[in-house]
């Protein structure tokens, strides 16, 4: 494969990472001189003990903070060189969120909840979209759920809605995901192991005892 084709191929890379949090005036390293490159159709745990740093690592490529050092790109792009601004937009449109506690809206029907990011954008719901959203509810597991509320169901179900809510947001190129709770990692045949299938790039962070 050449270099050209690589290169095209990395959503996210992380050249040199170094994160410092200032807690009562002294510095707090939790990340040193990280280098790491995620291609699409990857996915990634990053495991390691409470207060080892995963989550740290999750939060800089979910442009949801700033590494103290070095350099990181997504998808070709020099993320240091965005405004709070323009890196808000870019994570509205091409990077969903599954978090630890799904997150979802009690009062919306799980059809509700997978389109909130559409509304928010004010993005028309059309036939085409309405189509995509019962096509994502199918493709994890979810068929005849979208008239239910969030506690009507499971919590692997509503697991399932974030999934698809985060998938919805670009339905017209590959999502870059972002997971921040167990979606059963290791085995190819659960929700985790599908996700590239979908189009996805997927980093998920779990904890264990020892590192």
């Amino acid at each position: 494969m050449s270099a050209t084709v690589s290169d095209a191929e990395i959503v996210f890379r992380l050249t040199g990472v170094s994160k410092t949090y200032a807690m009562h005036k002294i510095p707090v390293p939790a990340l040193r001189d990280i280098d790491l490159t995620i291609r699409h159709g990857e996915a990634v745990a990053v495991v390691g003990p409470s207060g080892s740093g995963k989550s740290t690592l999750l939060h800089l490529p979910a442009t949801v903070d700033r590494p103290s050092a070095g350099a990181l790109w997504f998808r070709g792009r020099d993320l240091g060189k965005l405004n709070d601004d323009q890196l808000a937009e870019l994570r509205s449109r091409q990077i969903g969120f599954v978090f630890q506690s799904y997150n979802l809206i009690p009062v919306l029907e799980v059809f509700e909840n997978v389109v909130y990011p559409l509304r928010i954008q004010r993005r028309k719901i059309d036939r085409s979209r309405r189509e995509r959203v019962m096509a994502l509810l199918d493709e994890v597991g979810l068929a005849g759920c979208a008239s239910r509320r969030p506690a009507e169901l499971s919590g692997g179900r509503r697991q399932r809605v974030a999934v698809a809510r985060a998938l919805v947001i670009t339905p017209w190129a590959p999502v870059e995901i972002v997971l921040g709770g167990d979606l059963s990692l290791g085995h190819p045949d659960s929700l985790f192991g599908q996700l590239p299938s979908l189009g996805a790039v997927t980093v998920q962070v779990r904890s264990c005892a020892t590192w």
